[in-house]
């Protein structure tokens, strides 16, 4: 009997947006305008310390299998109970023995909770405060005491929202419109306005220049600040700090943690922690006047922890595969479903989302070119330029 570990990250996520179709409900309160739907992802295989099988793109649905498609809004109540439903299961779940050849093959299975609103999960009730140590945007400036506080080993699991931390960073870059105030927030009308004009010579600066758009809302849900959009604000930094005015020092050393975090590789945590640390402390001195978001702090103050709690490298711990699964579930359901009922419908949708992320069908189709890879640039720590 040989013994293998299948290493699998699974999570949830809603979506909201979607066309109602002319179709009855059995339950006449029900909407199919939002979805939540649970997914998992293979990672690694393992036999000992040897690695049997490396998912090839971690970050596609490729090899995202659907476990569950529900048509209700997310919500903190909706997170919590999928949470549980599928912590049972995980719990119940047993050894996978496979024949091969005239040996057996044994494969423990280790779920990895990586894919989800961590808030709903951890029962933090405001975005502004963090569900590692507790602390709120407030505090976060104060470097010094947030590397003293405590941090709730049991909420460590949840790892760091890899997608969402390139938005989120280049949001908070992007937000500060109130340079021309040097406020936090704008409350007097006329700093409001200071505030409204800096804003719409950036978003005009970057759709001349680059062709982004960036912070406007979009019709049902969401505003055009996406991955794509946060990855390309970085990767040309000169431009995106003459557009924002921002320091771009500050932009080139949020790119370098983001790019290193989000690689894939093992990361050494000492020398993470100290970059992170110096980052930190060099956004206080440049916007003292500015409260860090709780993403930053995350990634500032706990990533070293996050990084060393995590089972795998904490890049191939992302959630990018789960936001084009939701991509795809509008796709199939917009054109490759049948619309004469709701039941062939969902079949048709659950079906397709199962053939596409087949994983003979999946590794034997050819992998694309990637556009951007991990370049020595992305990684380059400049000590000239430190903080001090």
């Amino acid at each position: 009997m040989t013994n293998l570990c299948l290493y699998t990250k699974w999570g949830f996520d809603g979506s909201s947006g979607h066309s109602s179709h002319k179709q009855a409900y059995h339950n006449p309160a029900a909407n199919d305008s939002s979805v939540f739907i649970t997914c998992i992802v293979p990672n690694r295989l393992i036999c000992g310390s040897k690695i049997m099988w490396q998912n090839p793109r971690l970050a596609s649905a490729r090899f995202c299998r659907p476990l569950k498609i529900e048509f209700v809004k997310e919500s903190t109540a909706v997170s919590r109970t999928e949470n549980e439903r599928v912590g049972i299961e995980i719990r119940n779940l047993l050894n996978s023995v496979i024949p091969y050849g005239n040996k057996y093959l044994e494969v423990k299975h280790n779920l990895i909770l990586s894919m989800q609103v961590c808030n709903a999960v951890t029962e933090t009730t405001s975005t502004q405060k963090c569900y590692l140590c507790g602390a709120s945007s407030k505090d976060f400036n104060k470097i010094d005491e947030m590397v003293k506080k405590v941090v709730k080993t049991e909420n460590l699991q949840f790892g760091l929202s890899i997608l969402h931390g390139w938005i989120r960073f280049f949001e908070f870059l992007l937000h500060l419109y109130k340079l021309s105030i040097k406020k936090w927030q704008a409350r007097t009308e006329s700093e409001k306005l200071l505030v409204s004009e800096n804003k719409a010579r950036i978003q005009k600066g970057f759709k001349d220049k680059i062709g982004l758009i960036v912070d406007q809302p979009k019709p049902g849900f969401g505003n055009s600040n996406d991955g794509n959009t946060a990855r390309r604000f970085f990767h040309n930094p000169e431009m995106s700090a003459a557009i924002t005015k921002v320091d771009i020092n500050l932009i080139k050393k949020m790119h370098t943690i983001l790019a290193v975090v989000s690689s894939g590789h093992d990361i050494e945590v000492q020398k993470f922690r100290d970059y992170a640390l110096n980052t930190a402390k060099y956004f206080v001195k440049c916007y003292p006047w500015y409260n860090m978001p709780p993403t930053l702090h995350k990634y500032f103050i706990h990533g070293p922890e996050l990084i060393s709690h995590a089972m795998l490298p904490i890049g191939q711990l992302s959630e990018e595969a789960q936001e084009a699964r939701n991509k795809d579930f509008k796709n199939f359901r917009e054109h490759f479903s049948r619309k004469c009922s709701r039941k062939k419908a969902n079949e048709d949708i659950f079906n397709r989302l199962l053939i596409s992320s087949d994983p003979v069908i999946s590794t034997t189709r050819k992998l694309p070119k990637k556009s951007a890879g991990f370049t020595r640039r992305s990684i380059r720590v400049d000590r000239d330029r430190e903080w001090q």
